[in-house]
């Protein structure tokens, strides 16, 4: 028994003692520890310390690399250079993953090329890389995979197909641009069964699977050796439902694959998506269950390895069915809170992951070619509708997925302790010189209002803003921003909305304490829940900046027996707590730990554990991270239990005990944070280009590389040496305001260092090289000469290209050149002799001048054109000419327009008007050849003195065959006028009709006086009058070939609708010759269109 008189002494020294205990333990917990000793109903709050960096491992910066990519390639051919821009000035994204493979580029089985062989192909695509346009735009950080069927051989040795993998990279690619990923396949045991023949054959679809990791163990054990500069990953899990059949999927998939290709892989690659990829159940992964699995995985990696292999998400997103074919924005916005969702997750775990990428493709003109070009659902471009000619779209429009990058785009720095008490409640802060993005998101399917807590106050603060991400069901997503000019004390947020709120202190924010989370794992994993039977779990080598607690204390009394032990257990060490507890309290300010407590079981079983560790026997939370999971077959998920970090020793001891049988804990494991003396990394020097180019009409972003990479203060300010010329944005962005040079200057805040580049603002517009084939070239007649009208916008001198292929057989191209800007050209495409019946493809591109199809620039194809032969090629013939108003001369010329099928020889004799007191009498007559085929022949008849005017002259036109024998014979009749008053010079062409009164018709005519010495085509543009609110806009064009010599031409403009009256049309005018080349470049006319007379 103890003394009556020393046990009341006691007391009161436990008294005093648990006092201060009191004030250690409350700065010790974290808000879900407090949440504890308050009503259950805890409002939801977002505790924010801006006075302390927070660090994942070693890593505090927002590595954006790892989280904000497309999935696609920047070498896609599909994309413009203001693609490009848009993509890393706007959206401040990256690239992640293409399809494209080894076993892509040799579509073979073994014998593989030798490395001799894949030395000197590779040399040349390399070379071919270097010249494409997509080269400028070269990244590291892709992701090349493939699919199964591509790589896959059944049988084959799989290290003869390693080597040949290892050689592919090797001399495939430049060193500038080598991935840095490799997964050989992409998600293959979902297709496993490809391979299996007959009905559903699980051993068979297991023997194959087994096989395919086969591969991907020699890939990796060959890049190993080789010492290539690339990580490759794998196995891509399509369907990572680990917990199937008691974890028979875990056991045949997963576990399978680590356990024998694991060693090789420099990452584990899981696809994670709220849906359903592939095949399995319906569900949402984000929350709960992708912790679960994410967390079995990291687990098993330390008990094989003894280190976490990190995770390569290379897709994730969510996936939703039953949306009809045609784009909409509800469509479009049907997965996009998942992103979200699942990223908040990921952004949890930075120092774990190689990459993550969200499954937002680019435009995907594969499925929207073969699809009435409706776009693939995940694409941030579509086509749009208006711009579609034939199989070409001239422009695209943004989906809904472009609001998932927009609302991250301006988030970056160095990450800030934040702590929520709702595991609903996702939260995360960075902080980049005087801004602190405080982002959170909203896991239910209700409205939250969350309250926000700063510790450190929000005194300095002179502005706040908020983006928000909302995204009802069935509904398109809305990213709206909003200012609040006191910074608000709490926010609601929307059903599953994602807020970021940006908060300006007007100067940098400076850390003065740092915390270190790192994750402890057990051996234990995948073990039986057994009624009552405690699981046990060790968690040693803990780093702590305290290991002395008084909470350790009072477990060993409550442990006690006997005045001995109680004195020897309690006071003794208590007595050591005191010396330290005050000290060590400021540094626990703060700090949160948690046993993130993985379970599966069936929906009726209990997931409210009893759980200890040390000792201490902690609050197991009623709720989890997303949803119940009551559509699922069972229950998969982590339980976050939140633990007093007083609690935590060098070495730990946790037991679970559940109060029923049934189901498997997958995984337990100790997420702590480690106070450290704040101790931040120097910057010692910032770059920039020495020089930079930009178009006058369009802002474009200049980077700062600041040294070291893992400094921790990057905040740059930027500066413009003549900010008439440009400004400079905090950002980076410059925006040009005229032509001519300016030096930008980037200063570090941490060190002053300063780095310049000459900027020059050039005198150009940004227009995209574009070309568009305007002539319908679906069904033709065979023949040897064709002429094609292709539209096109150049952003400087190019030339233009059609060529054609029949049946696939390359039969010839024509190349013009074509000056900067936009325009309409006619390319004369002309054969040896008359395409043969078939089907062909017409190709349009635009090219640099003197280049080839290697360096193409945009094109446009004519795909399953119809030749058909002319099965009535008869002698046709018709003067074109205009014959009502035939400019008297001494050389008159006519146009016949012919068709004919063997050679003809044509004579025109020139009669004089038949009268009663005059009869008709010969003046002149002039002949031309004509060769089998269509065209046009100019016949001229030459007379000492020129007709009078009158009619009806006659035009007596004879055909011939070779032998003289007469064909055809017609008379055409003519009105003789008086001779042009004033000819132009030569190769010139004049108005000859009264701009400001041109009935409005939709034929609009004008009429030309022409002097040209050889064959020309005049091409008139009509646009649209310019105002301030309305820019001039293209209507419609008319042209007309003209034969050598002097005369009057009329060109007809056609359009659908006759314009309204009106001032100011513009009246592009230019002509070319016979071959398509521009001669004259345009003049703008203006004239005035009146209404017709009736």
């Amino acid at each position: 028994m103890i003394n009556s008189s020393v046990l009341k002494t006691s007391r009161r020294c436990l008294s005093a003692l648990l006092g201060i205990a009191t004030v250690s333990i409350g700065v010790q917990a974290d808000a879900s520890f407090r949440s504890r000793m308050t009503p259950k109903e805890t409002k939801p709050t977002a505790t924010i310390d801006l006075n302390t960096q927070k660090y994942l491992s070693d890593e505090s910066e927002l590595a954006r690399e790892k989280f904000f990519n497309i999935h696609g390639s920047y070498s896609t051919s599909d994309l413009t250079a203001a693609d490009h821009e848009f993509l890393s000035d706007e959206l401040n994204v990256g690239f992640g993953r293409s399809f494209w493979s080894p076993f892509s580029a040799y579509n073979g089985i073994a014998p593989y090329p030798t490395e001799e062989e894949a030395a000197t192909a590779g040399a040349a695509a390399v070379a071919a890389h270097m010249d494409s346009k997509g080269y400028q735009y070269r990244d590291h950080r892709m992701v090349v995979t493939d699919h199964p069927r591509n790589v896959y051989e059944e049988g084959e040795d799989p290290a003869v197909a390693a080597q040949w993998a290892v050689d592919y990279f090797r001399h495939y690619y430049g060193d500038d641009y080598r991935p840095i990923f490799y997964e050989p396949m992409n998600e293959p045991f979902v297709h496993a069964h490809e391979w299996v023949e007959g009905p559903w054959d699980g051993e068979a679809n297991q023997v194959v699977k087994e096989g395919m990791t086969a591969w991907f163990r020699e890939i990796g054990k060959a890049f190993h050796e080789a010492e290539m500069p690339v990580n490759v990953i794998g196995y891509s899990s399509a369907w990572p439902s680990m917990e199937l059949w008691d974890f028979g999927h875990w056991e045949s998939n997963m576990k399978m694959f680590m356990d024998d290709a694991g060693p090789y892989m420099d990452a584990i690659s899981v696809h994670l998506y709220d849906g359903v990829n592939v095949t399995g159940q319906d569900n949402f992964r984000s929350g709960s269950n992708a912790m679960a699995i994410l967390d079995l995985v990291e687990t098993y990696s330390n008990f094989k390895w003894d280190y976490t292999k990190p995770h390569a998400l290379t897709e994730y997103g969510g996936i939703s069915a039953g949306w009809p074919a045609e784009y909409s924005p509800e469509k479009s916005a049907s997965d996009m809170n998942s992103l979200n969702h699942l990223l908040f997750g990921f952004l949890e775990r930075q120092d774990r992951i190689l990459t993550s990428i969200p499954f937002v493709t680019d435009k995907s003109a594969w499925y929207y070619r073969n699809n009435d070009f409706n776009p693939y659902n995940p694409a941030l471009w579509r086509p749009d509708p208006d711009s579609i000619v034939g199989t070409k779209v001239n422009n695209f429009l943004l989906t809904e997925k472009a609001k998932f990058f927009q609302l991250w785009s301006k988030v970056r720095g160095n990450r800030a302790q934040v702590s929520s008490n709702d595991p609903d409640l996702k939260a995360h802060v960075f902080v980049y010189g005087p801004y602190a993005y405080v982002c959170l998101n909203n896991l239910e399917t209700a409205e939250k209002t969350v309250d926000l807590n700063f510790v450190s106050g929000l005194d300095a603060v002179i502005g706040v803003e908020a983006k928000r991400l909302s995204i009802p069901q069935f509904e398109g997503a809305t990213l709206s921003e909003e200012s609040y000019d006191v910074p608000p004390t709490s926010i609601t947020l929307a059903a599953q909305e994602t807020v970021i709120l940006t908060y300006d202190f007007g100067t940098p924010i400076e850390f003065g304490k740092q915390v270190h989370k790192r994750n402890y794992y057990s051996d234990n994993h995948v073990a039986p829940i057994v009624a009552k039977e405690k699981m046990r779990y060790e968690f040693t080598d803990v780093e702590l900046t305290q290991r002395l607690s008084l909470a350790d204390v009072i477990a060993a009394f409550r442990n006690s027996r006997g005045a001995a032990t109680w004195f020897g257990r309690f006071i003794t060490p208590a007595l050591e707590v005191m010396k330290s507890l005050r000290e060590n309290a400021e540094k626990h300010k703060g700090l949160v730990a948690s046993l993130r407590v993985s379970i599966a079981r069936d929906h009726d079983l209990s997931k409210m554990p009893i759980v200890r560790m040390n000792g201490h026997k902690l609050k197991v939370p009623s709720d989890w991270a997303g949803y119940d999971q009551a559509n699922r077959d069972q229950f998969f998920g982590t339980i976050e239990v939140p633990v007093p970090v007083g609690y935590i020793k060098g070495h730990n001891r946790v037991s679970v005990r559940f109060p029923d049988d049934g189901g498997r804990v997958s995984s337990v494991v100790l997420a702590v944070d480690e106070a450290r003396d704040y101790s931040p990394v120097a910057v010692t020097g910032i770059s920039l280009p020495e020089t930079f180019e930009l178009n006058k009409d369009k802002p474009k972003k200049i980077y700062a590389t600041v040294a070291p990479h893992d400094a921790t203060d990057k905040y740059v300010t930027w500066e413009s040496s003549d900010e008439t010329v440009a400004v400079v944005s905090e950002d980076g962005t410059i925006v040009p305001l005229m032509p001519g040079e300016v030096t930008i200057t980037a200063t570090t805040n941490d060190g002053g260092f300063i780095a310049s580049s000459v900027v020059t603002v050039q005198d150009r517009l940004s227009i995209p090289d574009q070309v568009t084939i305007l002539t319908d070239l679906s069904d033709v007649i065979a023949s040897d000469s064709y002429f094609i009208d292709v539209q096109y916008s150049a952003s400087t001198d190019r030339d233009v290209a059609v060529e054609m292929r029949v049946d696939g057989i390359w039969k010839g191209i024509k190349q013009v050149p074509v000056p900067a800007g936009t325009g309409t050209v006619t390319v004369h495409l002309t054969f040896p002799e008359p395409l043969p019946p078939g089907v062909g493809t017409w190709i349009s591109s635009i090219r640099p001048t003197g280049g080839d199809w290697r360096t193409s620039l945009d094109g446009h194809s004519f795909y399953n054109t119809i030749i058909r032969e002319d099965p009535t090629l008869v002698d046709v013939f018709d003067i074109v000419s205009n014959l009502d108003a035939l400019p008297s001369s001494e050389r008159l010329a006519v146009d016949l327009e012919y068709k004919v099928a063997e050679p003809r020889n044509v004579r025109i004799d020139l009669w004089s008007p038949w009268t009663p007191e005059t009869p008709a009498g010969w003046l002149a007559w002039g002949s031309a050849r004509l060769e089998p085929g269509d065209g046009v022949a100019t016949i001229t008849m030459s007379n000492t003195t020129p007709p009078s005017a009158g009619s009806p002259y006659q035009f007596r036109t004879v055909i011939k065959a070779d032998d003289g024998t007469e064909i055809l014979n017609k008379t055409f009749y003519a009105t003789i006028t008086e001779p042009l008053p004033e000819l132009p010079a030569v190769d010139e062409i004049k108005l000859n009709t009264d701009m400001s009164n041109i009935p409005s018709t939709s034929n609009i005519e004008l009429e030309f006086v022409y002097n040209f010495e050889e064959t020309r085509k005049i091409v008139v543009h009509l646009w649209s009058p310019w105002t301030p609110e309305t820019p001039a806009g293209w209507l419609a064009h008319g042209s007309a070939t003209v034969a050598p010599g002097q005369g009057l031409q009329t060109v007809r403009i056609g359009n659908a609708d006759a314009p309204p009256p009106g001032a100011a049309y513009q009246f592009r005018v230019s002509f070319q010759d016979a071959g398509g080349t521009v001669v004259v470049p345009q003049t703008i006319v203006y004239g005035t269109l009146v209404e017709p007379a009736p």
